[in-house]
């Protein structure tokens, strides 16, 4: 159960304007700018607003980190096809965690960074509180600059990557076993199993 709502967060909606944050400290109107989606994203997330939840995500970004060094040998139209994939593969498992943060009391932030100019992470904890049990969720998002918006990009816990966990857990053996179509064809049988 941890590890699908730690999924489902890394989809995160991240999306904030960028241009008041100035490198490494940040300011606590800074700070507000970042804590606010996150909170609006786990909103989303509880009250079934997909749409804007996927919206608030770099799926391209979050599709080549998963693909690493295969995405610059990827043709256009197969970068497109695991994008969109990733982003319809991410959007249905939304609803699977839609329960478990019905009982969430609190998004508390203790750490923002600023990595160069299209890089932040914060760090938060997420308490689930219902009447049987106390969960808290202890997370560190990674963001990245898209345009003039901050979008999410990955999801850190226990000092693991979550993209790069699928990267090479998942990713790389089906390439080497069948290459980059194999990867899609992956995907398309996943999807085409949670549309039954």
């Amino acid at each position: 159960m941890t590890k699908n709502l730690l999924f489902v967060l890394v989809i995160a909606a991240l999306a904030v304007p960028a241009g008041a944050l100035a490198q490494g400290k940040v300011s606590q109107k800074d700070k507000k700018k970042l804590e606010k989606p996150i909170k609006v994203l786990v909103q989303a997330v509880k009250y079934g607003k997909y749409d804007m939840v996927l919206k608030q995500l770099a799926v391209g970004d979050m599709a080549a980190e998963m693909c690493g060094k295969h995405w610059a040998k990827m043709s256009a139209a197969d970068k497109k096809k695991f994008s969109d994939n990733l982003g319809t593969l991410l959007k249905q498992r939304f609803p699977k965690f839609k329960d478990q943060l019905k009982y969430l009391s609190a998004v508390l932030f203790s750490q923002h960074k600023v990595q160069g100019k299209d890089r932040a992470s914060v760090k938060n904890t997420l308490v689930v509180h219902s009447k049987v049990y106390k969960k808290e969720y202890q997370l560190t998002w990674t963001l990245i600059k898209k345009g003039k918006k901050w979008q999410g990009l990955d999801l850190i816990t226990v000092g693991k990557s979550f993209l790069v966990k699928m990267r090479d857990k998942q990713i790389y053996p089906l390439v080497a076993k069948g290459g980059i179509k194999l990867v899609l064809q992956k995907m398309d049988a996943m999807i085409a199993k949670a549309k039954k």
